[in-house]
């Protein structure tokens, strides 16, 4: 909308307050990234004013062909909202901008200014809405950003790897998983330890797992959510956080089982196609579904009984490279590497970069083999073209492209540190990246 249409809907609005006796007028214009506002003052504030002023939509439609209006009253002022067509959703740079800690940004309200969730006191965010409505583009958006600046280590579950392998290279990443059949006993040992050290008091390395379309998970082992659920009840006290993304909620199917929604307060909701997905969506018989629309990023924050309209991120890969070719802040710790890698075989772990890779786990081989530091490309080749079952004449020519005495111990010293790990055995005395 540009200023001339912005205004030309301020004198329909006038209008309409004259034409039904409303007395009224409007206080200021918010241009936001999703919706024009327009901020009215009803003086007085009788019943019958607000029933006209609330019933305003459908005559508003039709004198100015727009097709999606809403108004809410929030309490003090009455709020008229004309969606754009094209939303402004906040991409990479802004996120980075905005993050505060434990407080992350999810998206921008309506003024245009960060919607925060904070994991301490929401340890499992839940992003629900049906395909296409940008729930994996959101939380790539939260993702970048956390990394870029407070980095924490972080392993992701999804059946499709693209965008997700982007973050591969992360030294804070200790996976990206896609195949169904390791993920149920790596969320057990990621559940069993974090039992543990909230028993004796402790806290683990802090970790994020990121779960993407988990009713196509749910579709190949149930046995996934009742995990989830452990997680999402006790995780926060370990250092455990969890976001996870699905196309519905409140019931058995959509999730697993009842016990994870009741232990998820934070979340953000997508357009539903009914009433009653938006009311298991959101847990809230009296929430504002209804008044999103169908736009990608258009979304509801949900905070146990609060309710707010905001934009989630827009995610674009090149950006994300661009701002992470600085590097990363910190010491990625190798605890949860070392952990899990175990829970995985060979066959199962295949490279990145095309759509047969079935899982990725990027451990992180020594930065000093035999003498001489590693880059972290060199490390990485090194893991990858040993998992993909490469010998080691044919893997010193890939990575280093000739083969000697020198070469050949680094080799050996690495696949050694690879084959420990993935035989459950601790890598000692190493400077792992």
């Amino acid at each position: 909308m540009d200023r001339n249409t912005i205004h030309r809907f301020a004198e329909i609005l006038e209008a309409y307050l004259r034409e039904y006796e409303i007395v009224g007028r409007i206080l200021r214009i918010v241009n936001g990234p999703y919706a024009v506002t327009y901020v009215i003052s009803i003086n007085p504030r009788s019943k019958a004013e607000l029933r006209r002023m609330l019933d305003a939509p459908d005559v508003l439609r039709h004198l100015s062909g727009y097709g999606h209006i809403s108004v809410e009253d929030n309490g003090t002022l009455v709020e008229v909202s004309v969606a754009k067509d094209a939303f402004n959703t906040p991409g990479l740079p802004w996120f980075v901008k905005h993050q505060r800690g434990a407080n992350v940004v999810v998206g921008a309200d309506k003024y245009g200014r960060p919607a925060y969730i904070n994991m301490r006191k929401n340890p499992t965010v839940l992003f629900v809405g049906p395909t296409r409505r940008g729930k994996t583009s959101a939380v790539c958006s939260v993702l970048a950003s956390v990394l870029l600046t407070r980095p924490i280590h972080f392993i992701v579950f999804s059946q499709k790897l693209n965008p997700w392998d982007v973050f591969v290279d992360c030294p804070y990443c200790v996976g990206v998983i896609s195949d169904v059949k390791v993920i149920f006993p790596i969320l057990s040992a990621i559940a069993a330890h974090m039992g543990t050290v909230v028993e004796a008091g402790e806290r683990v390395v802090p970790i994020l797992i990121i779960v993407d379309d988990l009713l196509n998970l749910l579709s190949v082992d149930k046995q996934i959510s009742q995990v989830l659920s452990r997680i999402a009840s006790v995780g926060g006290e370990a250092g455990v956080y969890q976001i996870l993304c699905t196309q519905a909620a409140g019931t058995k199917a959509a999730l697993g089982g009842m016990d994870l929604e009741a232990n998820v307060r934070a979340r953000v909701v997508y357009r539903t196609t009914n009433r009653l997905n938006a009311y298991h969506a959101t847990g809230l018989s009296d929430n504002r579904v209804s008044n999103l629309t169908e736009n990608s990023g258009d979304a509801l924050l949900v905070i146990g009984d609060s309710q707010y309209r905001i934009a989630t991120g827009h995610f674009d890969r090149d950006e994300y490279k661009e701002l992470a070719s600085g590097g990363f802040s910190g010491y990625a710790d190798p605890f949860w590497i070392q952990k899990l890698a175990r829970y995985l075989k060979k066959e199962e772990v295949s490279s990145v970069g095309g759509s047969s890779a079935v899982a990725v786990l990027p451990v992180r081989l020594p930065s000093v083999v035999g003498g001489r530091r590693l880059t972290v490309v060199e490390s990485r080749a090194v893991y990858r073209a040993y998992m993909s079952g490469m010998s080691k004449n044919e893997i010193c020519k890939t990575v280093y492209g000739y083969k000697n005495g020198t070469v050949m111990g680094y080799i050996d010293e690495a696949i050694g540190l690879v084959e420990r790990s993935f035989m459950g055995g601790v890598v000692e005395n190493a400077d792992i990246r």
